[in-house]
């Protein structure tokens, strides 16, 4: 049986550009230009070499320097196929003396050919090819469990980083709120006075919770409300203008007392004048008398 084993790297090349139809002009039924293929492929070999490692491909069946129909059939799987080939070699020579022809050998012609040993090479080339984009996909896969890894653990520091200075610009605008609204209760009631707080506060927190819901949404493009915390985050403001709301339009109890008091102390005062009055007119009516 034929030992394929025994070819080295530079006889495989030789298979693959005899076996590819873009390497090598084509004379005709497979046949390219020895000459040719050597000065385009091989040129760092010599001539003897190059010879050398041609022959040995013949005697392995796989190549042939005659045109087809020339060709006798032998059975290179046999153990005396070589010497079989050693008696077609004269022919050979013949051909290869002559012309530069030179072909892979078909099934055809050989038991197993050159042909089926070029495709054998393309299977094993393809297979490697495919295994090393396979190695290649796990490891793109692994750096993009990586960097997706990464990405959420930035998103995340992100959304901490913004939502810590949402709640720094909160304070900062409560704060600054409630000083600037000092000047303006001057002169009102304290139930107004507190109202007014209540609901500058609560739409306060109101136009906050509106710039950390645009910042989420278009931003960072999360979800609006996450949990039922988010949901506690609006009523709170809502409450704080309600109670604002029903303090600033309901009497202070404190006003209504000091009123009522001033009232009824005006209305003594009245009766006190009242009862003076009518004794001084008693008092010079008599005298009258």
């Amino acid at each position: 049986m034929v030992s394929i084993l025994n070819l080295n790297e530079k006889q495989k090349e030789i298979i693959l550009v005899l076996g590819d139809l873009k390497k090598g002009k084509i004379i005709g039924q497979n046949l390219k230009n020895r000459k040719e293929i050597k000065k385009k492929y091989f040129e760092d070999i010599t001539d003897v070499k190059y010879d050398k490692l041609l022959d040995g491909l013949y005697f392995q069946g796989l190549i042939s320097y005659m045109p087809p129909g020339s060709i006798k059939y032998v059975d290179n799987t046999k153990h005396n196929s070589k010497e079989i080939l050693e008696n077609h070699f004269v022919d050979e020579l013949k051909w290869k003396e002559q012309e530069q022809y030179i072909k892979l050998t078909e099934d055809s012609e050989r038991t197993f050919s050159g042909r089926a040993y070029y495709n054998s090479l393309i299977y094993d080339e393809t297979n490697k090819s495919l295994l090393e984009l396979q190695e290649q996909i796990t490891l793109i896969d692994r750096k993009y469990v990586g960097l997706k890894s990464l990405t959420e653990k930035i998103d995340n520091n992100l959304i901490k980083n913004i939502e810590i200075l949402s709640i720094f610009i909160a304070v900062f605008a409560l704060i600054v709120g409630n000083i600037s609204v000092l000047g303006t209760i001057q002169g009102l009631t304290k139930s107004e006075a507190i109202g007014f707080i209540f609901i500058l506060n609560g739409i306060l927190l109101l136009v906050i919770l509106f710039l950390m819901i645009s910042v989420r949404k278009f931003i960072l493009e999360k979800m609006i409300i996450k949990s039922g915390l988010d949901i506690l985050y609006f009523i709170i403001p809502i409450v704080l203008i309600t109670v604002g709301i029903n303090y600033l339009f309901n009497e202070d109890p404190e006003v209504q007392i000091e009123l009522e008091t001033e009232i009824e102390e005006q209305l003594d005062e009245v009766d006190s004048k009242q009862i003076l009055n009518s004794k001084s007119l008693e008092i010079s009516f008599k005298n009258k008398l």
